[in-house]
């Protein structure tokens, strides 16, 4: 069935990939749209997951979690909740069953509206539409004098994805010129370094603008289209120059021959933007500890000057300067998943608090209209009117959005999908063999497989994963991956931790807990009452979780009693990571130290590296596991507790292992894979 047909009150057109209603239309992946393809041809049965592997990913080893993910975004295009699915059911460890009317499309049966709506229905609509029209047309004329007003509903409606057709692969940081007829992008080279190319979106044509490789870290066009800003680092130095010749038959061009602007004392955390390369505006930190501060460069009088500066404990993450160049819309880090958007007045440098947000804020750009912005978070993206009004722009995406930008009429919005893999490897310290000794891929779905802490009493762990769309929490038993907490309402998760027993995990959201039992799936949830916190370990003697929470200071260690459900804080020492002993010790990290919190609140140091980066630690009865980055090698460390004597377990050729986490017997570790990043270019129309 690869022609359009009816699913209940939806059109499913498996050429286009797309599933439409009377309200959206959502596109699907190919492979997400040939497994609905397939529940489709044998509506009514119930198909297990091997038989719809086979048939979707024939010749392929069966990996279970590509069906689940894909069952999970074909609900979500039929708006569906997976607890209680009308169209496609879950048969517990049988399969899944598409129960819904299918029926084939023609050229000459009546459209969607028709089905839904009927003669009667199609006829009112159409009056209702010239009825429209005709108030349109005088709320026009109302609005021609009210310049400054604000269309909460100032975008049209985006559903189309549209892949960029860059000829090179491995492109990263796409920037369209204002007159949306180039882009400008980096791509990395044999030596490390990366090259600055242009694509001609009219021509096709794709050619290298720089002479010579860089480590360009950032590049943006001026608002008028003019130049091509450009921040590179060499020989440990920050530097500033632009581009004013985009021809592939440019003979010099400025980032090679003219003397850049040199940054010293600053650290750049933004890209460059100006409206015509007379004033410069960035984002800076400070080398010397002071806070952030969205920087003017005056071109003119070669002077830099502070607009404006952070406010303690707070950080700058992003920014964009609006198409008339009066305003700039500014992204803030307020801590424990706090952020906020501010709009900077330039001339007045007058700053306006618009929205307070949660989860970290990925990108922001201006509308053409400078009347609203658009940021992107994860894998959403919303518009935000410049009186605080704030709509989802909804779409059908699991991956996350960077860069998003819209082009110069702003019915289009351009940006960079990003699918983030990371595996979890284990370390058997046991083994007979270096070879066997060696890390072995234990988790792999091809997307984020993270945080995974063991059981304290067996080898059984659990660990966080997006594989179906959402974080949710997974337990590994043996060779047996199983979903234990689906998360339905999407929470953000603040880590977890296994009870003493290992019956129950905690897991912590910005204000709730939820209590899950590890056998039989079974949860209860409350808001735990307190101020935001990251959950790290469970006590063994008391009804109590050791928790990390923010001060005036910083991130500080801190118990939350369960019964009482109160936050208890227990060292004003700023920390990394807490850990607990099987004596309900606690310890704690600090830059490259280990300290010990004893009863009194006192901090006793345990373990200091003069030379290396200390990653992680675990507590096993009377050692340390230590993980630590020395010389671009990653070495892990045992250290008594008795004696303090120390010795090498093993040794890592280079840093690219994260370390986790220790069995009970410490013979068992965790760590993180490498990051693996898929790039794709788009274009939601």
């Amino acid at each position: 069935m690869n022609k359009p047909f009816k699913l209940n009150e939806f059109e499913v057109d498996p050429s286009r990939c797309s599933i439409k209603s009377l309200e959206s239309e959502q596109v699907l992946e190919p492979k997400v749209m040939d497994v609905l393809v397939f529940l489709a041809n044998n509506a009514g049965n119930v198909i297990s997951q091997e038989e719809i592997f086979s048939n979707v990913w024939p010749n392929s080893i069966f990996n279970p979690s590509s069906i689940q993910r894909s069952i999970a975004l074909i609900r979500k295009a039929f708006n569906e909740n997976a607890k209680s699915p009308k169209i496609l059911k879950t048969h517990a460890k049988r399969g899944y069953c598409l129960e819904a009317t299918i029926e084939p499309i023609s050229n000459s049966q009546p459209s969607l509206a028709f089905h839904l709506l009927g003669w009667k229905g199609i006829t009112t609509l159409l009056f209702l539409i010239f009825v429209s029209y005709l108030l349109i047309d005088e709320l026009a004329i109302e609005e021609k004098s009210e310049d400054n007003k604000t269309n909460s509903k100032s975008h049209p409606i985006f559903n189309t994805l549209i892949p960029v057709p860059l000829k090179s692969k491995g492109a990263f940081s796409l920037n369209y010129a204002p007159n949306d007829k180039l882009i400008a992008y980096l791509l990395q080279d044999d030596t490390g370094g990366s090259q600055i190319r242009i694509y001609d979106i009219s021509s096709g044509e794709d050619y290298q603008l720089t002479k010579k490789p860089l480590d360009f870290t950032s590049l943006n066009w001026s608002r008028n289209g003019k130049l091509l800003h450009i921040r590179y680092n060499e020989n440990e130095k920050q530097f500033i120059s632009h581009l004013s010749c985009f021809s592939k038959y440019c003979k010099n061009n400025e980032v090679d021959s003219k003397p850049p602007i040199t940054i010293n004392d600053q650290r750049l955390i933004s890209k460059i933007e100006s409206i015509d390369g007379n004033l410069l505006y960035f984002l800076s930190s400070s080398r010397k500890n002071e806070n952030d501060k969205l920087v003017v460069y005056d071109s003119s009088t070669k002077q830099f000057s502070a607009l404006i500066t952070a406010k303690t404990n707070t950080n700058f993450i992003i920014m964009s300067l609006s198409p008339n160049g009066k305003q700039i819309a500014l992204a803030i880090d307020v801590k424990s998943n706090k952020y906020s958007i501010e709009i900077i007045n330039i001339e007045s440098k007058k700053r306006e608090h618009l929205i307070p947000l949660k989860n970290r804020i990925n990108s922001i750009d201006w509308h053409p209209n400078s009347q609203s912005i658009i940021i992107s978070q994860r894998e959403k993206l919303k518009s935000i009117s410049l009186k605080g009004n704030v709509e989802e722009i909804n779409f059908s995406n699991y991956q996350i959005v960077i860069n998003a930008q819209y082009n110069n009429l702003g019915n289009e919005i351009r940006m960079t999908l990003v699918n983030l893999d990371v595996d979890i490897m284990e370390l058997n310290l046991d083994a007979s063999t270096n070879k066997e000794k060696r890390l072995n891929k234990t988790i792999n779905s091809d997307q984020l497989d993270i945080s995974a802490t063991y059981s304290p009493i067996d080898n059984r762990y659990a660990f966080q994963s997006n594989r179906n769309g959402t974080m949710q929490l997974w337990l590994k038993d043996n060779q047996q991956e199983s979903l234990i907490f689906a998360n339905d309402e999407n929470i953000e998760f603040f880590g977890f931790a296994w009870s003493p027993d290992g019956k129950e995990i905690a897991i912590a959201g910005e204000k709730q807990l939820f209590i899950v039992n590890s056998s039989d799936k079974t949860y209860t949830g409350f808001n735990h009452q307190s101020a935001t916190f990251y959950l790290k370990d469970w006590f063994y003697q008391s009804n109590s979780l050791l928790v990390k929470t923010q001060s005036k200071n910083g991130a500080v260690p801190a118990i939350y009693n369960l019964t009482t459900r109160k936050l208890t804080t227990i060292s004003k020492q700023t920390l990394s990571y807490p850990q607990r002993s099987i004596n309900d010790e606690v310890y704690i990290s600090h830059h490259n130290s280990i300290s010990r919190v004893d009863s009194e609140f006192q901090n006793t140091l345990i373990w200091h590296s003069e030379t290396g980066e200390l990653h992680g630690f675990s507590i096993i009865k009377d050692k340390l596991i230590i993980a630590e980055e020395v010389d671009g090698a990653s070495i892990i460390w045992s250290l008594s507790l008795k004696d303090r004597k120390i010795k090498e377990l093993y040794r890592f050729p280079d840093s690219d292992m994260h370390f986790l986490h220790s069995n009970h017997k410490g013979n068992r570790l965790l760590f993180h894979s490498k990051f693996n990043r898929k790039i794709s270019h788009v274009r939601l129309k």
